[in-house]
């Protein structure tokens, strides 16, 4: 029964969302009396806010801005605040995410707030893993971008030590868009960009104009990580630190791509590598090869299906958690 309430819960926010009938006032008017409720808010508090996004279904190109409604799942340390913050993208697994739910929680009792926000519900998928076509991979950027302005209007939080993390889609969200000055610019955001990113298991695109934030950033790479060529990947991030940019590498030994030592094949679980080079991106959309193209050209030429996607351990999940608490207490602090 309690799950059955669970699921009509789950799928009543979904269709709620979808419909854009969601009083987005009333909602951070109820989480703010929340905030202001000592007790009320050691508990999770849903909140949902606006976002706009300017990346068009087709092509991937900057065009008209579509607004957006997006929950967030706001949780807070105890104490007075203001706390600094971490806007948890979600991954493909959308509201099944683990590694983004244990952040969630986990960076709470290291005394940060989060920010867990669900881009796929938004747009109606509660997962997409087997799916990336209905929703862009920008749409995850464009949303982090949002709640970061979001937050920034709650004096509980401190709007100078906003950071940002995601594992996998997530992580595409986190550094692949919001940690580049040209993505910010496609999006028109307005204010100082995040105080750091953090990638888990991504990088799959990049932009065509590398100009970062110039914020630190800690990018995650799994040794045994099948989604994509990871010795690319590290070629990319080392190609940023000799740029110049403040960005730690750690390759977990052994590691797949849900953080575990072993693995499960999913052979309906959507991969780019039948492309060998990063996918780039500019106001234009996106290019293969040098080419610009549609996104159901990318996708025929470099999707395919089947990689070990899922990891029921997570045995590498603390070495990943605690790796990132140190790295926000050098760069945000408490």
């Amino acid at each position: 029964m309690q799950a059955n309430t669970k699921l009509i819960a789950i799928v009543s926010a979904l269709i709620l969302t979808a419909c854009g009938s969601v009083n987005i006032q009333e909602s951070q008017q109820n989480a703010l009396a929340q905030i202001s409720d000592t007790k009320a808010r050691s508990q999770a508090i849903n909140v949902h806010f606006l976002s706009k996004d300017p990346f068009d279904a087709d092509t991937a190109a900057v065009g008209d801005v579509k607004e957006v409604t997006v929950r967030g799942t706001l949780r807070l340390p105890a104490g007075k605040g203001p706390f600094p913050a971490v806007v948890i993208a979600n991954s493909s697994a959308g509201i099944y995410d683990r590694v983004g739910q244990s952040l969630a929680t986990d960076l709470v009792k290291a005394g940060y707030a989060t920010f867990a926000i669900q881009s796929l519900e938004a747009r109606g998928q509660l997962s997409s893993g087997s799916n990336q076509k209905p929703t862009t991979v920008q749409s995850g950027g464009v949303d982090a971008l949002y709640a970061l302005q979001y937050l920034r209007t709650l004096p509980i939080i401190n709007a100078d030590k906003i950071c940002v993390a995601g594992h996998s889609r997530g992580a595409i969200a986190a550094f692949d868009f919001a940690y580049f000055q040209s993505f910010l610019d496609m999006t028109n955001f307005s204010g100082d960009p995040f105080a750091c990113n953090i990638s888990i298991a991504g990088l799959v695109i990049r932009p065509v104009d590398k100009t970062t934030t110039g914020k630190p950033a800690l990018v995650f790479i799994g040794e045994k990580d099948d989604l994509w060529y990871q010795e690319k990947n590290i070629e990319w991030i080392n190609e940023l630190k000799s740029d110049g940019n403040d960005v730690s590498l750690v390759v977990l030994e052994d590691t797949y791509h849900g953080l575990g030592t072993s693995a499960e094949f999913c052979p309906s679980a959507q991969t780019p590598k039948k492309c060998t080079e990063l996918t780039e991106y500019d106001e234009k959309g996106q290019y293969n090869d040098g080419k610009l193209m549609t996104r159901e050209e990318h996708f025929k030429r470099c999707v395919t299906s089947g990689y070990h996607c899922r990891s029921e351990t997570m045995d590498k999940y603390t070495e990943v958690k605690d790796t990132i608490i140190t790295f926000l207490n050098d760069n945000i602090g408490k």
